[in-house]
């Protein structure tokens, strides 16, 4: 996690733009400045997910339990 607050720490724009500075300015260097500068968003999103996903039943919405299967079938 100390990797994403790092990643976190600086606009993943201007470090795309430093990394294909320094790198050259070919597509496909700027496809791996994109992506590695991108998947802090996701790991952030799935963290979060995960945390709330352990917390105990009494604390999750209503919403997120299962419904109970219906009386008749769907037709």
């Amino acid at each position: 996690m100390r990797i994403s607050d790092v990643f976190l720490a600086f606009p993943s724009l201007v470090l795309a733009i430093t990394m294909v500075a320094v790198f050259g300015a070919s597509l496909w260097n700027v496809m791996i400045a994109l992506g590695l500068t991108a998947w802090v968003g996701y790991a952030v999103i799935q963290g979060s997910f995960l945390s709330l996903k352990e917390q105990p039943s009494s604390r999750r919405p209503a919403r997120w339990e299962a419904s109970p299967a219906p009386d008749h079938p769907a037709t």
